[in-house]
Parts: structure tokens; sequence; C-alpha cells
């Protein structure tokens, strides 16, 4: 018998299974669309399947191996910065406009690149790095707080993001509102919303521009984009016994410092985890005082040209690109009643981004979905570990192969189409708990 019909009996019999599956799952939570109008299936896999499908060389974490990518971005990043420092100045380019384009390209290129630094800090803090909890937390504090990001904290709190992924109640990053929730913050119907949309779509753009750029900046300082969880969390250690409710029998979102990744006493962290919230401001206020004195030695705006750019682009970037890890028409989410951690895991989706992503950027987005299955396996081995596991996950696991070239056109079809979520029309019992992205391009 040839390969090609062995495929195809093969192709087959996957289709007959996934019919009989969605009919099995029809019984139990009703009919399930996605926001493409696509039948969801609801995940049947298990962790120990995944575990079981990777080969044992993909869990093992070599630091020279880490140190080596670390370097290529370390250096790249410095050689950039020493390029332009030296020969991007009036005595080198006396054209004013061709100085500010070619900074442009610099904060351009330092952004590609310390976006690896970045997702190297974000190894270290997921034990990816290497086998040594002690060097994996020196790296990473070190790499995190030169960019103004306060290491202990986020790791603290992007825990609990990996703990409560996809779960509208306790995932603490990228937690879309309800539709209710949604016509709050506008205070408006729907059709008002799309209405304004489309007479103002200028605005629009900027504040979508805004929000990416500013959106890492919202989160660490007053809670951007988490579930409801840690707002009754807030509440209970501000001693507020009585939060005000909104109207969906949930609390009334109050931000503010009292939710900031600052605060050693905020919703994220216990008791013992304030001496490494105290030690990641410290080294926060550490860098800013070497900042100012290389803003009082140097000049201010060389200090902006140098480092302020490059610090906006680059958590700008993380944040854009990891949205886009976690934001799809295809991805649900699950409320604290259906929700378990493979369905959470199985809620993310793999995007190619070529050479950038699969070389400067570590492969993280082309294998992210891995990472929320398990995040300890080092970035170099993940490709072949996604390999793996997606004959396992079947239908459950999700690509975007379209590359760089279309990521703005990406971009653009998931903020229209993916802003805020609600239950399938055809869903009944616990399937009213599997929540699809819905957006005001689908408003008629």
């Amino acid at each position: 018998m040839s390969q090609t019909t062995l495929m195809t009996m093969a192709t087959a019999a996957t289709k007959q299974k996934v019919q009989s599956d969605l009919a099995d799952q029809k019984a139990k939570y009703g009919v399930l669309k996605d926001a493409n109008g696509k039948d969801f299936m609801v995940p049947d896999y298990t962790l120990a399947q995944i575990y079981d499908a990777i080969p044992k060389e993909c869990f093992e974490r070599s630091v020279v191996k880490s140190l080596l990518y670390l370097f290529q971005d370390l250096a790249l990043v410095t050689v950039t910065f020493l390029a332009f420092s030296k020969f991007n100045t009036p005595d080198h380019v006396p054209s004013i406009i061709i100085r500010s384009a070619l900074w442009v390209v610099y904060g351009t290129l330092q952004m590609v690149f310390g976006c690896g630094i970045w997702i190297n800090a974000h190894e270290c803090g997921h034990m990816a790095f290497s086998q040594h909890k002690t060097l994996n937390d020196t790296i990473g504090f070190l790499l995190h707080s030169a960019v103004l990001v306060p290491y202990f904290s986020w790791k603290i709190s992007h825990k609990g993001h990996h703990k409560g992924v996809g779960s509208m109640a306790s995932d603490t990053a990228f937690t879309p509102p309800t539709r209710l929730g949604f016509m709050r913050s506008f205070n408006k119907s729907i059709e008002e919303i799309a209405e304004c949309a489309e007479d103002a779509p200028i605005t629009a753009l900027i504040e979508t521009v805004m929000k990416v750029l500013f959106t890492w900046q919202a989160y660490t300082f007053v809670m951007m984009g988490v579930g409801e969880f840690w707002f009754q969390r807030k509440a209970a250690k501000e001693g507020d016994k009585n939060p005000e409710m909104n109207e969906d029998g949930n609390i009334k979102r109050t931000y503010g410092l009292g939710g900031s990744l600052f605060n050693p006493y905020g919703p994220y962290f216990e008791d013992k985890d304030a001496k490494l919230v105290y030690l990641s401001d410290a080294a926060i206020l550490a860098t800013l005082g070497l900042l100012y004195l290389v803003g009082a030695s140097y000049g201010w705006s060389d200090l902006m040209l140098w480092y302020a750019m490059p610090y906006v682009l680059i958590n700008a970037c993380v944040i854009f690109l990891a949205s886009l890890q976690h934001t799809d028409a295809s991805i649900p989410r699950y409320d604290a009643n259906t929700w378990t951690f493979i369905r959470g895991a199985a809620s993310t989706i793999d995007r190619d981004l070529g050479f950038l992503g699969r070389y400067l950027w570590h492969s993280l987005n082309e294998t992210h979905v891995l990472h929320h299955h398990i995040s300890t396996i080092p970035h170099y081995h993940a490709r072949k570990a996604t390999a793996a596991i997606k004959p396992i996950m079947g239908v459950h696991y999700r690509s975007n192969t379209s590359g760089l070239s279309n990521l703005r056109k990406t971009f653009g079809e998931v903020s229209k189409s993916c802003q805020w979520v609600e239950s399938s029309e055809g869903s009944v019992g616990k399937g009213k708990g599997v929540l699809f992205y819905r957006g005001l391009a689908n408003v008629n």
C-alpha cells in the first residue's frame, strides 16, 4: 500500500473522529463557534501525553549554549549603540533630516535586538536558561533591571499568567473584557461604538498605537488586563470588605498604585515575596540613578535618543508580540467553572515571524503553544518539542504562518475581530463558560 494511500486513510480517520467528538461535545456543551464561525472543540488530551511525546533531550538546558545566545544579543545592542553614538553626529552627518532618519533606524534596531535580551530574561524567569536557579535569577535580574522591568515582581505575576492562562478569573495578562464590560468602558451600546469607530478611524488608530506603546507601563502600575480574581484579592488586601459591584456581579474595577508591580503588598504577592519586590524596586531606582548621571554628563537629548526611545519600543514590541500569542479569532477564553490548565494552555497560537522570530527572538512566537504547556524547555529545543506535541494536540494546535510581512495585516484583523468575549448562541450548560472573541468588524 502506497504512502499516499496510507495518508489519505489516516486523514479520513481523523476527520471521522473529529465529527464523532463534535457530536459527543454537542450533547454536553451545545454548539460552540469561534469568531470565524468555525466549530470549536474543547481540548481532551492530557499534560502527561504532552510530556511523554517530547524527546528527553529537549528538556536539557546548557549554560554554555544559553550564554552564547545572550552574548550574541548583548553584542548586537552594544555594537549598534557604539556605531550610532559615534558616527550619527553633526560632524559625520551634517543634515538633521538624515540624522533624524538614522536615529529612527537606531531605535528600530535596538527594539529588535533588545527584544532578544528581554526574551533571555524571560527564559531566566522560567528556569529555562539553565538548571541553576541562582544563575537564572542573577542574569534575569540584571537584564530586566537594565530595561526598567522589576524582575522578581514580574516573575511572580508572570507565574500567575502561566498558572491561569486563558481563564477570565485568574489570568494576569491579556484578559479580554466581556461584551458588557466592553460596552461599560465606552458607556455606549455596541452599535453606537461601531458607529463612532467608523466616523473617527484616525482616533481609533491613535488609540491603538498608544495602547501598544504604553500597555507595559499600564500593566506595571495599574493591573491592566487581569482577571476578576486579582481585583477580589486587591480589595481583600486593602481591607475593603464591601467593594462596589457592577451589574454583572463582579467587583467594580478600580486601578491605581495599589495593584502596581512595585507595591510589595500588592495583589500578586504573598508576604514572603515582599523582600524580592523591594529588591526589584531598588534595582529600578539604581538604573534610574545611572540614567540620570548619563543625562547630566552627556545631555538629556542624547539620553532620550540612546535609551528612552529604545526602552519604549522594546517594551512595546514585547507587548505587541505577546498579545498576538494570546489573541486570535480561533482562540477561546474560559470562565472559572469551565477552565482547566490544558484548556488554557491550548488557548494560545504560534505565529511564524520568519528570520526575526526564529533567530533574533529565539522562536518564542513560533513555539508559544509549547511554552504554555511546559515553560522550562529552552528556546533552542522548542521547535523540536513543538513538532513532537502537534500530533497529540491535533485540531487543538493553532498556528499562523503568514509571516512577518503580513504582521501588520494580522494585527489589524485581530484588533477589529477580537475586542470582547461572549458565549456562543448555541451553547448550553458549561458551554456557556466557553467564551469566544467578537468585535466591531462583525457588527452589522
